[in-house]
């Protein structure tokens, strides 16, 4: 039977992700068509049910990953990252030829980056070690640019975040991960065989009752989807190495 539903590899999504994809199907659901199928209405409560399930894993998971003490630690390494990149700019325009190519040389390792904020905590403290030891095999341009002091700066709030994140995984927090993962397999499990149900009535009985709905998914899945292969972009330039490894269901901001 055709699939009137788009599929996608929804084990893909980040945590967050995952859980604003899944509300967004529970919305498009309770406002479309839902016959009177006996499966179609088991597999829909079941959602609902699991959704619910997700939403508490998710406030559980992010109890132990936005602490007083991350947050604050967060922010510097943040302002000292943007503190570097305001002095490479500056260094960029600079009138002397010896600093203006020593940034150029400089710049490509920043502009692999990306856009830091949009990344979880575990992956911008990987993004920034990768860019301090790319910064640590060309000592000289550092110096010439001037960004050598707030270097050693974001070195010290990077490793002191990174010893906070790791104290963070209690056997609590571990437990906490754990359920999210098998919350998410069995909500993934549900929504295909809900959809799948949905297809089958629509081609049994009438198509047109659905027709507004299954557009309004298929909608979602090409946004998200758009959104996964952006976030597999960024993965594959922070791990050039790495490119075939899927993204693990890890927490994320």
């Amino acid at each position: 039977m055709e699939k009137l539903i788009r599929r996608i590899d929804v084990k893909q999504f980040r945590n967050k992700t995952h859980f604003e994809f899944m509300t967004g199907i529970q919305t498009l659901l309770a406002s479309g068509v839902i016959t009177g199928s006996p499966k179609i209405a088991a597999q829909a409560d079941a959602f609902s049910r699991l959704l619910a399930e997700e939403d508490t894993a998710v406030l559980q998971v992010r109890k132990y990953e936005e602490s007083n003490d991350i947050i604050r630690m967060d922010a510097a390494r943040d302002n000292t990252f943007t503190g570097i990149k305001a002095l490479l700019r500056v260094a960029l325009k600079h009138k002397d030829d010896h600093i203006r190519k020593a940034a150029e040389r400089l710049k490509p390792f920043f502009d692999a980056n990306g856009n830091l904020a949009r990344l979880s905590l575990d992956e911008e403290t990987a993004a920034i070690h990768n860019l301090l030891q790319e910064l640590d095999a060309r000592p000289g341009e550092v110096q010439t640019v001037g960004i050598a002091a707030l270097t050693e700066e974001l070195r010290g709030y990077n490793g002191e975040l990174k010893t906070l994140m790791e104290s963070r995984y209690t056997a609590e927090a571990q437990r906490s991960h754990l359920k999210m993962k098998e919350v998410r397999k069995s909500i993934d499990t549900v929504y295909l065989k809900l959809i799948s149900l949905l297809e089958a009535d629509a081609a049994i009985n009438d198509e047109a009752p659905y027709t507004d709905l299954f557009a309004e998914i298929n909608a979602r899945v090409t946004r998200y989807a758009n959104i996964m292969a952006q976030e597999k972009g960024r993965r594959k330039k922070d791990n050039p190495k790495n490119e075939n490894e899927e993204s693990p269901e890890s927490p994320d901001n």
